[in-house]
């Protein structure tokens, strides 16, 4: 394992794109906690708030569409550099209207859906170009050190955050936010990567979406999947929509604390990803994913029963962990089932499948508030996903044999016993 890591660490290319990415990931600790406060401000509002969430995963979904066919027609390093680049300028929309007295709710809510839809172009040509820096035998170890990103920006970013937001106010710490999209742009600007045009690709929109729907036709294994987490990302969408207000309201936490209850799950994450390489070694992928999805629970039903912001965040790192795990597995399955030259199509319209339920779920958990407390909102979620868990394991996950870790020659999911 530590050679495969060595081996990781060795590629220039991943070096750059991970130092870039980290650094952009931190800045946006700002806008993902500070763009909640700054809603809750101004309107006081759980419904409000979930619907920027909403808002925001709606962007992503209809970025998604045409992001992925960008990734696999397109030069990815160029996508990349453009998106970075623009995030920088829409993030400083907030601060700039606020300096004019211009600012508003409907200027969150643009915010929202522009730094969304913009940035659905980086992340689906980051991950179609990912992959390619690597052999399959790689991708487990490459996407276990690459979600280091999403823990160290998770465990310190938050924290920071809350505390610059208490010193500061949500308003300025957008231009940080901006800076760190400019760092980025220059990292991608280093990498040394090739445009790569495949042949026989469609020229059209529409004929290059239906070649990616055709393949997840016949990998149903893996489009059963993609509808599992679509069930799993219903769940878990109004826990993170709603834990600001869960954070301040219910448990009285002020920013800094809300900051340290982010931060656990980078603290779960930390623990989840040393250890996602030895684990598929261990269990099979089905019982993983079914103990996977049994913690989550857990953890959601945890996070309904804390009295106390420091029980929410130690809730809140199983939960974390928990998906980062799923993660690390989903990703890793996409990545040695799916062609080079598919992945961008195919990785967005999986995403497509996954998410779409996230802005139905946040909305209708921020109306539901409005009348039945957060908690007992969080206790049926969390009871719902161990149910959920053990139903997708016996009805899909028993029923398919997946591309096996080691298996590097297979190309598609097949049916099994």
């Amino acid at each position: 394992m530590k050679a495969e890591i060595k081996e990781v660490w060795s590629n220039r290319n991943f070096v750059f794109l991970f130092l870039g990415r980290l650094i952009s990931s931190l800045g946006h600790n700002l806008y993902l906690l500070g763009l909640p406060w700054l809603a809750l401000q101004l309107t006081g509002s759980a419904l409000i708030l979930s619907t920027v969430f909403a808002v925001e995963y709606i962007a992503k979904l209809v970025s998604a569409l045409f992001a992925g066919v960008a990734a696999d027609k397109f030069d990815k390093k160029k996508i990349m550099m453009f998106s970075a680049i623009l995030q920088a300028i829409i993030l400083l929309i907030i601060p700039f209207t606020y300096t004019l007295d211009l600012f508003s709710e409907w200027i969150i809510y643009s915010v929202a859906i522009l730094i969304n839809f913009v940035g659905g172009f980086y992340f689906n040509s980051e991950k179609a170009l990912l992959p390619s820096m690597f052999e399959k035998s790689l991708y487990t170890t490459m996407n276990s050190q690459f979600q280091f990103i999403n823990i160290i920006s998770r465990f310190l970013g938050p924290t920071v955050a809350g505390a610059l937001i208490g010193l500061l106010g949500p308003v300025y710490i957008f231009t940080i936010d901006a800076l760190a999209f400019i760092i980025l742009f220059c990292f991608v600007l280093l990498l040394n990567v090739q445009y790569q045009k495949f042949e026989g690709m469609s020229e059209g929109f529409i004929a290059s979406v239906k070649e990616g729907l055709l393949f997840l036709k016949e990998n149903m294994g893996l489009t059963k999947i993609a509808f599992g987490s679509m069930v799993l990302n219903m769940a878990v969408g109004p826990i993170l929509a709603l834990l600001v207000f869960y954070s301040s309201n219910e448990l009285n936490a002020n920013s800094f604390q809300t900051g340290l209850v982010y931060s656990a799950g980078g603290i779960g994450g930390v623990l989840v990803s040393i250890y996602a390489v030895k684990l598929k070694g261990i269990f099979t992928r089905s019982v993983l994913f079914l103990w996977n999805i049994i913690i989550l629970g857990v953890g959601i039903i945890t996070l309904g029963m804390a009295n106390h912001w420091m029980v929410a965040a130690a809730s809140f790192l199983i939960i974390m962990g928990m998906i980062m795990l799923y993660n690390i597995n989903y990703n890793t399955m996409v990545q040695e089932i799916v062609p080079v030259k598919y992945r961008g199509r195919v990785g967005s319209t999986l995403f497509l499948l996954s998410q779409i339920s996230v802005p139905f779920s946040m909305t209708l958990a921020g109306l539901v508030s409005e009348s039945i407390d957060i908690r007992i909102i969080f206790l049926s979620l969390g009871l719902f996903m161990l149910i959920f868990g053990i139903v997708f394991y016996k009805g899909v996950y028993t029923r398919y044999t997946f591309v096996d870790f080691d298996e590097t020659e297979q190309n598609s999911a097949q049916p099994g016993g």
